[in-house]
């Protein structure tokens, strides 16, 4: 069993089994900081999946055995129910509290090694496919791997240009999903490079009623899903005559079945 009580700032590697992350959460957690249930069993999941990854972050205690750091930690190791190596330190001052995660979070980007934009739509197809609103970087990988990645690197080579609401994730994600469900990209990449060069001229008839209904603000633009629905649209060749986009609820889940479909169907290609 660990022993928190030291005079001296001690730390060493230990093995932390799910009766003794209990223990420590049932007697030493007192007064930390608020539980964020849905980090731990994020967290669990990945212990499950042998994809938690042993760092310099692990479980710290004060000189007096106060239990300062690591509780979503040994939350994930009792709901998954496996042990994990893990960096134990003792010893700390008792104000070192105050000290603990206050610096800059690390963005998926930073943990992925993905360009920002492309971890950004990573994480919105992520959420749309799950329903996971803060993914592990080892899940958005494994949506990136499967295509995602290399189709919106692609995109980017075409416009790489920032127009208000046209460039953002949601329209950038509905043109990677229309190339992997099919369609060529230079079709689907060059309306929106039209769109994002707000190059009326060039568009096609659905393409020129998505702009027209955002610059008339029908479109939600503070619900992702309904200008990814529309932008599914606006950018699809096939509809391409399209004169005027409509959506409701129903078109907004078929939209996000969609993008369930085309991951899905990657990604179990990539693990064939």
């Amino acid at each position: 069993m660990i022993t928190t009580k030291t005079q001296e700032l001690r730390s060493s590697f230990e093995v932390i089994t799910p009766a003794i992350a209990d223990h420590i959460i049932t007697q030493y957690n007192i007064n930390n900081r608020y539980v964020r249930k849905w980090w731990a069993e994020s967290m669990a999941a990945s212990m499950k999946r042998d994809k938690f990854c042993i760092t310099h972050q692990g479980i710290a205690f004060t000189k007096s055995g106060r239990f300062l750091d690591g509780q979503h930690r040994l939350l994930a190791i009792i709901s998954s129910g496996i042990p994990q190596l893990m960096l134990v330190v003792t010893g700390l001052p008792e104000e070192a509290f105050s000290y603990i995660d206050i610096g800059a979070k690390r963005s998926t980007s930073d943990s992925t090694g993905l360009h920002q934009k492309t971890a950004e739509v990573c994480r919105l197809a992520l959420r749309m496919k799950s329903g996971r609103a803060s993914p592990m970087p080892d899940q958005v990988m494994n949506v990136a791997e499967c295509g995602l990645e290399e189709v919106h690197t692609e995109l980017l080579t075409y416009s790489n240009k920032h127009t208000e609401l046209i460039s953002t994730a949601p329209v950038r994600l509905a043109a990677c999903v229309l190339v992997m469900d099919g369609h060529n990209s230079r079709d689907v990449f060059t309306t929106y490079t039209n769109m994002v060069q707000l190059n009326y001229a060039a568009l096609p008839p659905v393409a020129l009623s998505f702009m027209k209904q955002k610059e008339q603000k029908v479109m939600n633009s503070g619900v992702v899903g309904d200008v990814f629905a529309r932008a599914l649209k606006a950018l699809d060749p096939d509809l391409k005559n399209m004169s005027r986009i409509q959506i409701n609820e129903e078109g907004i889940k078929q939209a996000y079945d969609r993008v369930r479909l085309v991951i899905n169907r990657a990604m179990a290609t990539v693990a064939a």
